[in-house]
């Protein structure tokens, strides 16, 4: 019986050991990470928003991905995205995107861990215009230090013309094995009369945590609003699992 006990323990050491779900250190700034070959993983990101403290008014955005590594550079990703607005308001099915990610080098072949990621968001009125994203990241470690910066590029396809460049950054630092601590913040470069969108709404800052096993990791932040034309607080909270 014993020997059966410490068996199953090994067994199940072993794939624990084999299985390498991505570290997310960040929630508001893409990290330079892909899926491994061959591999899937599932993730959940949970965004809540409150334009202001002075009303009730508050959304909830919750997307689903699946994302599969065509290679160990190269990651495909399909999200469904829903959302409800408080206090009035129905849970709805927003959105579906595709994504793509592909590493431009090896880790620690550059200067800094280059990283591509591009995005194709269709809303499932079908009335509204279709949406596009590109980002460059650009990270790196410094012992357990990280450093990671998103220069990011949003538009639209038809309809109204509309270009939005943003940028988001974060500084993270491993405390103990599986589990860091650090700071974010975003900036939406556009006119400061333009209310605050469902993506980061103006510029904020505010801390993150992350908490990684070699099969599943947990982040979640919180920015506080800095400028006239940003959200009072955004909150979100990412969940991976390798499957």
């Amino acid at each position: 019986m014993k020997n059966r006990s410490l068996l199953v323990a090994l067994y199940t050491t072993s794939i624990i050991s084999t299985a390498s779900a991505q570290d997310k250190y960040y929630v508001w700034t893409y990290p330079y990470e892909t899926t491994e070959a061959n591999e899937f993983e599932l993730e959940s990101n949970s965004y809540f928003f409150t334009p202001s403290f002075s009303n009730n008014d508050h959304t909830l955005i919750q997307q689903f991905e699946l994302e599969y590594g065509i290679t160990d550079r190269l990651q495909l990703g399909l999200y469904q995205v829903f959302s409800r607005d408080y206090p009035s308001g129905s849970v709805s099915a927003e959105s579906f995107m595709v994504e793509a990610l592909y590493k431009l080098s090896g880790k620690d072949q550059w200067i800094v861990d280059p990283l591509i990621y591009l995005e194709y968001e269709r809303d499932w009125n079908f009335r509204d215009p279709n949406h596009g994203e590109a980002k460059l990241i650009l990270s790196k470690d410094f012992g357990r230090l990280n450093g990671t910066v998103n220069g990011i590029a949003e538009f639209e396809f038809g309809g109204k013309s509309n270009f939005s460049p943003e940028f988001s950054a974060g500084i993270s630092y491993q405390i103990v094995k599986g589990f860091r601590a650090g700071m974010e913040t975003f900036v939406t470069l556009n006119d400061e009369d333009e209310t605050a969108d469902e993506g980061f709404g103006g510029t904020g800052i505010g801390p993150t945590i992350s908490v990684a096993t070699p099969w599943f990791h947990i982040t979640s932040g919180v920015t506080f609003g800095v400028v006239k034309n940003s959200n009072a607080v955004n909150f979100c909270t990412n969940i991976g699992l390798e499957l």
